[in-house]
């Protein structure tokens, strides 16, 4: 399975919710507002460190961190995992 279908994959749990695309094609949007709290938060960051063999640092485990899916990307791309 690619990176970004795992990806997709993750978020479709997390959110609850199949239009996994609008979130994708609009990165901004913040998933506060479509759902994402701060127990999901910790289930995404764990499926997230799960699926691509990576460990968050502390420092990169805060909330606004995975605000958005650009910021998550941001984020992997600082763990070399590039979602394309």
């Amino acid at each position: 399975m690619s990176d970004i279908n795992k990806f997709m994959n993750i978020l479709k749990i997390i959110m609850e919710t199949e239009s996994i695309n609008f979130l994708l094609d609009n990165p901004e949007v913040d998933l506060r507002e479509h759902g994402l709290t701060s127990i999901k938060f910790i289930q995404l960051s764990t499926l997230i460190e799960e699926a691509y063999g990576i460990v968050f640092s502390d420092l990169d485990l805060l909330f606004d961190s995975f605000c958005s899916v650009s910021k998550i990307m941001t984020m992997l791309s600082k763990y070399e995992v590039i979602l394309n």
